[in-house]
């Protein structure tokens, strides 16, 4: 299915439920939508998930538009953000992915044909890097503080 604003995603859950999440290297960090207009797909993802859904900068009172980051909330606890897709990238979900060494994953990466659009970016979270494998897939793999 799509979002409004273009992005795939699919409604799963698993015959004996879902599974328990996990931490560490190799787990599931964290779901980012890069998005044309994050303020209208975050309303969809949070009336369609029953989540809701804020803007960072305007909540901290700092000067920022609802228009480029949303975050999404289940229970009052942030699970996924939504973004202004950058033009090195398609609009769609992007998952993180823990790893232990940024530069070792990043290496070995590129020697397999992976492609690093935005190289490695320092955040608060840590440091990450935007990735594209052989076949066009892409997700980010974050090294968190």
């Amino acid at each position: 299915m799509r979002d409004p604003s273009g992005g795939n995603f699919c409604f799963f859950r698993g015959a004996s439920g879902d599974p328990r999440p996990t931490a560490g290297p190799g787990a599931w960090y964290w779901a980012e939508l890069l998005a044309k207009e994050p303020a209208v797909s975050a309303a969809f993802y949070a009336e369609a998930l029953g989540l809701r859904q804020t803007c960072p900068s305007v909540a901290a009172g700092e000067k920022g538009s609802a228009d480029e980051a949303q975050l999404l909330l289940a229970q009052r606890a942030p699970v996924a953000s939504v973004i202004r897709h950058p033009a090195e990238m398609p609009p769609g979900w992007l998952p993180y992915v823990h790893v232990r060494s940024l530069a070792d994953v990043v290496s070995r990466g590129k020697s397999l044909g992976a492609k690093f659009p935005l190289g490695v970016i320092e955040g608060d979270a840590g440091r990450f890097a935007p990735m594209r494998d052989p076949l066009g897939a892409h997700l980010v793999v974050i090294e968190p503080i």
